[in-house]
C-alpha cells in the first residue's frame, strides 16, 4: 500500500469525514446519516458462487471473467442505519479513493457492488439451511425467500485530483456508439463521483472535507489558495489527517508531526511555509550570483584560491564550483552550472 492509499484511508476512515461525504452527495449536505450510527464492517468483497449446481457454474464463469476470481478489496466499507420517517433503515456505504483517474473505474465499482450483494444472497442461504425453513423448491434452488430483502448499497468514487475527471462515468461511457435499441437492453451502471474541480457548494460539507477539497481544486493556483487558507476560519484548526491530505495531494511541504494527532492552525503554517519559501528564494538568488562571479574570474584567468580570497568566499565552495564548470564547459551558461553546483549539496 503506497504514501496516498495510506493518507487517504486514514483520513476517509473517520467517521465524521465518511458521513460527511455521503451527506453531501445523497442529501445535499443535511445531516441524515449520523457518524454515530456507521459500523465499519469487512471490505472484502468474495466472489462466491450461490444456489444451486447450475447457478453455482454460471457465477464461477462470470467471476472468472474478473482480474481476481476470489476476492476483491475495497477501500472503507461501513453499515449505516438511517431513518427516514420514523422507521430505521440500513445502507451498506462504501468509498473508494481514486488519487489517479481509472479508465474502467464503473466495471470496478459495479463488480464491487455485485459481489457484495452476492454476498448477501449467500448469508440468507446460510441462515435459511441452519433453520431448515425452505418451504419451496424455488426458495432452495435459489438460497433467497420471498420475503427476504437485500441491503442497498451505494458506493462513492472520491477523487483526489484537482484535474478533470477525464474517464467513463458509467458503464454506457466504455460503450463504442450504439444504437437506442440495443441500449434500452444493457443495464447501465453509474458512477456516484466526487471531484474537486466539479464542486462549486463546499459549505455543504460540515467537516474539514470540504476546506481539503476546495484546497485540492486550487492547487494549481498559489495565489488562490494562499487566499483560502488565509481567510476561511476552517483552516485556523484543521486535524493532522487533513493538513498530511492537503500536503499530499496539493503538494504542500508543511511541516507536519506524523506521530501527533493533534490540530494546527494551518494559517500561521502556511505564512511559515510562505516565509522559508521567501528565504530560500534569497539564498538561491545569493548562491546563482556567486557562480556568475567565479565563472567572470575564471575568464580572466584567476585561480581558485584568488578567486576565494577576493569574493571572500569559503575555498571548498568555490572549487565546487569551478569544478561544475570545467565539467559542464566553459561555455555553458549560469543556470546550468548552478543546477549543476546544487546537485552537489
Amino acid at each position: 500500500m503506497g504514501k496516498p492509499d495510506i493518507v487517504t484511508k486514514a483520513y476517509m476512515r473517520k467517521s465524521n469525514i465518511f458521513a460527511d461525504a455521503f451527506n453531501y452527495l445523497i442529501y445535499n449536505g443535511r445531516k441524515v446519516i449520523n457518524p454515530e450510527k456507521l459500523t465499519e464492517v469487512d471490505s472484502t468483497e468474495i466472489a462466491i458462487s450461490f444456489g444451486a449446481k447450475k447457478e453455482r457454474k454460471e457465477a464461477k464463469e462470470i467471476t472468472e471473467m474478473t482480474e481476481d476470481p476470489v476476492q476483491k478489496y475495497r477501500d472503507i466499507l461501513k453499515t449505516a442505519a438511517v431513518m427516514q420517517e420514523s422507521e430505521t433503515y440500513y445502507l451498506l456505504l462504501g468509498i473508494e479513493n481514486q488519487t489517479d483517474i481509472h479508465y474502467a473505474m464503473p466495471v470496478r465499482c459495479m463488480i464491487y457492488d455485485a459481489l457484495n450483494y452476492g454476498k448477501q444472497v449467500n448469508e440468507a442461504a446460510k441462515k435459511h439451511k441452519k433453520k431448515k425453513d425452505f418451504v419451496r423448491s424455488e426458495e432452495f434452488l435459489s438460497g433467497f425467500k420471498s420475503q427476504d430483502k437485500l441491503t442497498p448499497v451505494i458506493t462513492i468514487t472520491l477523487y483526489w485530483g484537482a484535474d478533470q475527471w477525464k474517464a467513463p462515468r458509467s458503464i454506457y461511457d466504455m460503450f463504442p456508439d450504439m444504437e437506442e435499441n440495443i441500449l434500452q437492453y444493457v443495464s447501465d451502471y453509474k458512477l456516484n463521483l466526487i471531484i474537486p474541480s466539479e464542486i462549486t457548494d463546499f459549505e455543504k460539507f460540515k467537516t474539514s472535507l470540504g476546506a481539503v477539497l476546495e484546497v485540492i481544486k486550487l492547487s494549481k493556483d498559489e495565489t488562490a489558495m494562499g487566499k483560502l487558507i488565509t481567510t476561511n476560519p476552517a483552516f485556523k484548526n484543521l486535524e493532522m489527517e487533513a493538513v498530511r491530505t492537503i500536503n499530499l495531494f496539493a503538494k504542500l511541504d508543511i511541516g507536519v508531526d506524523m506521530k501527533e494527532d493533534t490540530s494546527m492552525d494551518m494559517c500561521k503554517a502556511w505564512a511559515d511555509h510562505k516565509e522559508a519559501g521567501r528565504r530560500e528564494g534569497i539564498k538561491e538568488g545569493e548562491l546563482i550570483k556567486l557562480v556568475e562571479l567565479v565563472m567572470k574570474k575564471l575568464k580572466k584567468g584567476n585561480t581558485q584560491e584568488e578567486i576565494a580570497d577576493m569574493l571572500e568566499e569559503k575555498p571548498e565552495t568555490v572549487r565546487t564550483i569551478c569544478e561544475c564548470v570545467e565539467q559542464a564547459g566553459s561555455e555553458s551558461n549560469v543556470t546550468e552550472i548552478y543546477r549543476i553546483f546544487s546537485e552537489k549539496q
